[in-house]
């Protein structure tokens, strides 16, 4: 009584139908309500009441229960590739990527190879740097059109973490031929791997805010102003910023700059994003960009005491003593912790004895 009543209550637009093999008949049922991305899916009640109340967890972002629900949706339904992506989705969202993997690895045998699951799985293993699989897993076609589109970035996204240019400019040159309205997009995959002039030439063929586009590039490549027409995302005041640290070799590094230009192409005037990429060119020992992206986010938060303290020292590094002592006073006459005031105190202490030794 109680599954046809919970049957009842969702009851309007869905039919459980996503599955990859026989089973027994359809129960009609709806989940509009409850999450509008929801599939139409195939099971039965059992099965229906465990989704559902994994659908209510997820919505909650306990993603652990969700998980154990989804779990047991597939015990009653084991070919519903609704179940097995919702799984896999729960399982990344509570950071078991190892148990994700074999969920949707699982499905990839289970389901015969259903499109769905394999862009889940090609995501999956870019997320996880198995750019090898990503390509091995997705470049046969055996896609929809929209399913292809998305196999093909994804594809596109893994050549660039390989850089592997002439694979790169195959599925590149395929994209443009296949859709070529999506040359922002690639666009947009250049500029986070760092190719901006490639990047560039896509946007100025296809963006609408290619004023805004320049802005942002030429301020990376020369240090042109970054428009004020970015809206500015402030960082609590409270907040301790910690610049990047134990990053233990060149490929941790390289991954750490695309995510960095990846956070800065979608918030460009996030003071939190433009303080880490100053830390990343500064590992870098690009000296010139690490004191841009840090002056920026010092425009724009000047209150923030990480910033400021940031901004004194870089301009330490750069040689300006004055600069830093001066910022550094600034800071001594503000309302900070004493962990603040102690380190702007260091600043001064060493710009004095720096200009005493020259």
């Amino acid at each position: 009584m109680l599954r046809l009543c919970l049957i009842g209550l969702y009851a309007s637009v869905f039919v459980l139908t996503t599955g990859c093999g026989s089973r027994p008949a359809p129960v009609l049922v709806s989940t509009t309500e409850i999450s509008p991305q929801l599939p139409q899916v195939l099971a039965d009640a059992s099965a229906i009441e465990h989704m559902l109340e994994g659908e209510r967890f997820f919505l909650q972002k306990r993603y652990k229960p969700a998980a154990d629900y989804f779990r047991l949706a597939l015990v009653h339904d084991p070919h519903s590739v609704h179940l097995y992506l919702r799984l896999a989705q729960a399982l990344g969202k509570a950071n078991a990527w190892l148990a994700a993997l074999q969920v949707l690895e699982k499905a990839q045998t289970s389901c015969s190879g259903h499109p769905k699951v394999r862009l889940a799985l090609g995501k999956l293993y870019l997320e996880t740097d198995d750019y090898e699989a990503v390509e091995r897993l997705l470049q046969p076609a055996e896609f929809e059109s929209e399913d292809y589109a998305r196999a093909l970035l994804i594809r596109l996204d893994a050549s660039l973490w390989r850089r592997r240019p002439a694979l790169v400019q195959d599925i590149e040159e395929l994209v443009l031929q296949e859709f070529p309205d999506m040359r922002c997009m690639i666009g947009a995959l250049l500029e986070d791997h760092g190719f901006d002039k490639r990047a560039l030439a896509h946007y100025e063929l296809c963006s609408s805010q290619l004023s805004l586009v320049r802005s942002r590039l030429g301020f990376r490549q020369s240090g042109a102003a970054l428009s004020n027409e970015f809206k500015t995302v402030p960082v609590a005041r409270e907040m301790n910023l910690q610049p990047l640290s134990g990053v233990s070799s060149s490929k941790e590094l390289s991954k750490e700059g695309v995510e960095l230009r990846r956070a800065h192409r979608l918030r460009s005037g996030d003071c939190e994003v433009l303080y880490q990429l100053g830390g990343w060119y500064k590992l870098k020992e690009d000296k010139g960009r690490s004191l841009r992206y840090i002056e920026e986010a010092f425009r724009r938060c000047g209150d923030h005491p990480s910033i400021a303290i940031a901004l004194a020292r870089a301009y330490g590094t750069r040689g300006n003593w004055d600069r830093a002592r001066e910022l550094s006073q600034q800071i001594l006459e503000g309302d900070y912790t004493s962990e603040v005031m102690s380190a702007a105190k260091k600043i001064i202490e060493r710009s004095y004895r720096v200009q005493a030794e020259e």
